[in-house]
């Protein structure tokens, strides 16, 4: 498990999912849950290794679409993306 502390701008772009987007797809669905679980006060998250592996991955991988983006700004700092 990796705990994580984003910032308040890293926060507001990981829970500005509308819900309406929960059950478009497994990639949104994963986002909205994040969104869920990170504490909106202290920015504080707590991922799994398959759950790091996983955002590595859509950001990496698919560079063009909407909720990649939201991915790469939302943690790109704390995971030392590039």
């Amino acid at each position: 498990m990796t705990h994580l502390r984003l910032n308040r701008v890293e926060v507001d772009i990981l829970r500005s999912l509308p819900t309406a987007h929960r059950n478009k797809s497994g990639f949104a669905n994963f986002i909205f849950r994040l969104g869920e679980r990170v504490d909106p006060n202290t920015g504080s998250i707590t991922l799994s290794r398959p759950e790091i592996q996983r955002i590595q991955r859509y950001i990496k991988r698919y560079k063009t679409g909407g909720y990649q983006m939201m991915l790469k700004k939302a943690f790109k700092r704390p995971l030392n993306l590039r």
